[in-house]
């Protein structure tokens, strides 16, 4: 990195305004700051630095030196290129400080969690291991090699060998390099309904059934959705869903041999033989190519995006 100082901005004066009765003063009121944070290899670091940029209290005037809202917590809303983060720096009158607007006081102490008890929903698609493809094409048999009875069968990353000495791999599902993040404002009723909670857990591992923001089918795995919001007085939610993209290919080939169209997240493995040159010497040569299916599909219809 050319330039690795960590650099700041502050890129609103102030937003997500809630002011309870007229008044910032109430112990109800909340504020806060966004931030673009640049130079910074992770979510610790930046929410970090937006953290001590950000002034300890917010008061309506500013030349008070006492009261005000304090500062409470910082958040990242969102990664916008390798190193840089948008931040967030939530301000609020946390229970017992001392901050009373009325009626409001008596609300604070019969529920302490009030303005401050929030609700985080991730659904995220883990490393998991794959043996059995979903379906499986045998695309290459070697000349010489035999002929494989229920080859849709055989467990992925077989090693080529039968009986006790038969053995295989399996298939571990990583996300790609190459991801795409949206960001949808819902209410809050929507997304703490069980039903669409549901829903995004059951689409998250799967693929695009049909065209999905210009990828083609099959092209991009749903990683899942995630929000953080309080528990009360939110009427909407920002979620972000995930996805990672891998292109589908027309004409694939594998050590120059040509194995057709392939889809994105489809797996494709060889089974070798040890075969002994002219010479003497040992090369590996490829016995068979198979192409396996390792997710399955879903309409993204669903996700309402």
């Amino acid at each position: 990195m050319a330039n690795n100082q960590i650099q700041v901005t502050q890129v609103w004066d102030r937003n997500d305004f809630q002011m309870i009765d007229g008044s910032m003063d109430n112990a109800k009121s909340t504020l806060s700051y966004t931030y673009v944070v640049r130079n910074c290899a992770n979510e610790a670091e930046a929410c970090r630095a937006a953290w001590d940029a950000a002034p300890d209290f917010w008061r309506e005037d500013p030349t008070m030196r006492t009261g005000g809202i304090p500062k409470v917590r910082v958040s990242i809303e969102e990664r916008c290129g390798e190193t840089t983060w948008k931040a967030k720096v939530d301000y609020e009158h946390l229970s017992g400080s001392g901050i009373s607007g009325g009626d409001d006081a008596a609300d604070e102490s019969s529920d302490v969690a009030s303005g401050t008890k929030e609700v985080t929903f991730e659904a995220s698609l883990e490393s998991i291991t794959v043996m059995n493809a979903i379906s499986q094409r045998l695309v290459y048999v070697a000349p010489n090699a035999p002929r494989l009875l229920d080859y849709y069968a055989i467990p992925i990353g077989w090693n080529g060998k039968f009986g006790p000495d038969s053995d295989a791999t399996g298939v571990s599902i990583e996300p790609s390099g190459l991801r795409e993040e949206y960001r949808r404002r819902l209410s809050y009723d929507t997304v703490r309904s069980g039903n669409w909670r549901r829903r995004i857990a059951d689409c998250r591992g799967f693929l695009n059934m049909g065209k999905f923001k210009n990828w083609a089918p099959g092209e991009a795995l749903f990683l899942g959705a995630s929000y953080q919001t309080p528990q009360k007085g939110a009427k909407f939610v920002d979620v972000t869903f995930s996805f990672s993209i891998r292109r589908n290919e027309a004409a694939a080939t594998l050590s120059g041999i040509p194995i057709g169209p392939v889809k994105g997240w489809e797996y494709v493995w060889a089974v070798y033989d040890d075969t002994m040159t002219s010479s003497n010497f040992f090369t590996k040569s490829i016995r068979y190519i198979f192409v396996s299916q390792v997710c399955y599909f879903a309409d993204f219809g669903k996700l309402g995006l």
